[in-house]
């Protein structure tokens, strides 16, 4: 069997008087291994294992596009938050379980990305899964390995609280189905995507900056959303994208909010922020509207989310 790969760290290390070389490899291709013919006439459960999923309590159940969804730690919480720490983010935490079909392995694994991507934004870190087992009256029959790309856990900045499995199952479910739509219609995928490593990057200016290519992304959608809806809008700067689309999804905001873009603009030519600018929390403004923007396109509004901006407050999105 070959596999392209690309190789990502090489190490040397010396223990007990004996060297032992590690290379970590990236995989551009999944790898699957068989250990026997699935049949057709039996339901297949699918486990896929993911790294940097922590959340209070052992398991949630979901019902997600017509499939029965169970995820549930590894270990104990305290543990796996301990491992996390130190082995930049590889250690799998959770389990993603579900029950289907053998013809409809494509559909269950397109959900499960869906769902590591809302989980990804409900946490403020890059959830994936490494490993994609397949059992059939008991017995593992197959072992998918994806080409997946893993990024350590950032501890404690949550947009959700994990801390309460029903609101975080709640989040899931009610989501989900708007989710699909706006992955379409506005890219809402690589907005998360941007948003996360927005918060997984220590220098102050790149997160500020992936933040605000995060929002780019969302306005280059815009033209054809409103196409889409036969409605016309003011497109022709940043600022009226950002004010056409916050008066069509009805999001409540204050002006001065729009002043990032201004803000963005400085840091861009002078690869720092202004001297009289309290940087920290110019980063955790412009982090709660885009919370505030993602929540309400997703249909979330008069929920419970954690306001970062005052100190992970619990509030009811407006």
């Amino acid at each position: 069997m070959t596999v392209d790969t690309i190789l990502l760290n090489r190490s040397v290390l010396s223990q007990n008087k004996e060297l032992r070389a590690e290379l970590e490899f990236y995989p551009l291709t999944p790898v699957l291994i068989e250990y026997q013919q699935i049949t057709n006439d039996q339901n297949v459960e699918y486990r896929f294992g993911l790294v940097n999923l922590l959340f209070t309590g052992k398991r949630i159940h979901l019902n997600i596009d017509g499939y029965h969804i169970s995820l549930h730690l590894l270990a104990p919480l305290e543990s796996l938050s301990k491992r996390l720490s130190k082995d930049g983010g590889t250690t799998i935490t959770a389990n993603l379980n579900a029950i289907a079909t053998p013809a409809e392995e494509n559909k269950v694994r397109k959900v499960c990305e869906n769902l590591c991507v809302l989980l990804s934004f409900a946490t403020g870190n890059w959830i994936t899964w490494v490993y994609e087992d397949c059992f059939q009256g008991g017995k593992l029959v197959r072992s998918r390995l994806p080409a997946s790309k893993t990024f350590a856990y950032h501890h404690a900045d949550t947009v959700i609280d994990t801390g309460s499995t029903k609101e975080l199952g709640a989040y899931l479910e009610t989501v989900y189905p708007n989710y699909i739509e706006a992955k379409s219609s506005l890219g809402l995928d690589i907005v998360i995507e941007y948003y996360v490593h927005s918060k997984l990057t220590k220098i102050i200016e790149l997160r500020y900056l992936l933040a605000t290519i995060g929002m780019e992304c969302l306005k280059s959608h815009l033209s054809s959303y409103f196409q889409s809806k036969n409605k016309s809008a003011d497109l022709g700067s940043f600022r009226k994208a950002l004010k056409a689309l916050f008066e069509d999804i009805s999001m409540p905001y204050e002006q001065d909010e729009l002043e990032f873009i201004d803000l963005r603009n400085y840091i861009v030519h002078t690869g720092r922020f202004p001297s009289n600018v309290n940087s920290v929390e110019k980063w955790l403004e412009l982090i709660n509207l885009y919370d505030r923007v993602v929540l309400t396109i997703l249909g979330y509004r008069g929920k419970p989310y954690l306001n970062i901006a005052k100190g992970y407050a619990k509030e009811l999105l407006p």
